[in-house]
């Protein structure tokens, strides 16, 4: 009777040690995966490339970033390009621009701003 019960206890304990080290692996790939989601969202140069290089289970999240990212940049953008157009014609001077050149600006300003709000989500 002894033997069996020091038997079972023997295996009650491997069992045990068994699904300790089950979980482990479990918590460890998951770690993994938040590191390497981390890492694609830390650079803030989000691109289809980095997307399809992240875990699948973060896909969902992944894309969900992308999307608040952009649409937040672009709301920011599209607040503050006017009044910085407008200081920028202001501060011109006597020079007048050409249409082209008041396009590029345009571009350049809206651009930029666009990248400063994408690194503020980042």
């Amino acid at each position: 009777m002894g033997i069996l019960t020091f038997s079972f206890r023997v295996h009650e304990l491997i069992q045990r040690r068994s699904d300790v080290q089950y979980k482990l692996m479990q918590m460890s790939r998951k770690l993994t995966k938040l590191q390497s989601y981390a890492a694609v969202v830390g650079t803030g140069q989000m691109s289809i490339g980095a997307l399809l290089s992240a875990p699948g289970d973060y896909a969902g999240r992944l894309m969900n970033y992308m999307n608040y990212a952009h649409n937040g940049a672009t709301q920011y953008m599209q607040m503050n390009g006017p009044g910085m157009m407008q200081m920028y014609q202001m501060n011109g001077g006597q020079n007048q621009p050409t249409p082209q050149q008041m396009e590029m600006m345009q571009r350049q300003v809206y651009y930029s701003l666009y990248t400063q709000a994408r690194s503020k989500y980042a």
